[in-house]
């Protein structure tokens, strides 16, 4: 009897549709970063463009960074980073991608998603899955 009800609570799931508005919480907040969009298309995209300024040469560089979920640990989402244009140095990357509901090391971006306010309103549960359907993540947590 024990081991129905415990099979019956872990089987209790909720999936919450993401949008990309509801993920510009990832944009990188970096002085001189401007136009960051997040969108989704089969990877999660952030783009923007970057302003450089050395002596009086003001360059902006655009960039792109594509990420690929990977797993979940609690309610953080590992992300792979699949690319980054123009360039992929971790120091840079370090700089621009940790703030407070992310953190980079090594290629993989972790993302808290208790920045999102639906995930947040689910008191309990951890998120078990995490797909892109229909250029929305779709994150299903359990209960």
């Amino acid at each position: 009897m024990l081991n129905k009800w415990k099979n019956a609570l872990l089987t209790k799931e909720v999936t919450i549709p993401v949008s990309n508005e509801m993920l510009s919480f990832i944009k990188p907040k970096v002085e001189g970063i401007s136009n960051a969009k997040v969108s989704i298309d089969q990877v999660l995209i952030l783009t923007g463009t970057y302003t450089v300024e050395k002596l009086f040469i003001k360059k902006d560089i655009s960039f792109q960074i594509r990420l690929k979920p990977k797993s979940s640990e609690g309610r953080m989402v590992l992300f792979d980073i699949d690319s980054i244009k123009p360039f992929n140095l971790d120091i840079i990357n370090d700089y621009v991608m940790n703030n407070k509901y992310m953190t980079y090391s090594k290629n993989v971006l972790s993302v808290d998603l208790n920045a999102i306010d639906a995930v947040r309103k689910v008191p309990v549960g951890q998120i078990r899955d995490v797909q892109i359907v229909n250029d929305r993540l779709m994150i299903t947590m359990g209960i």
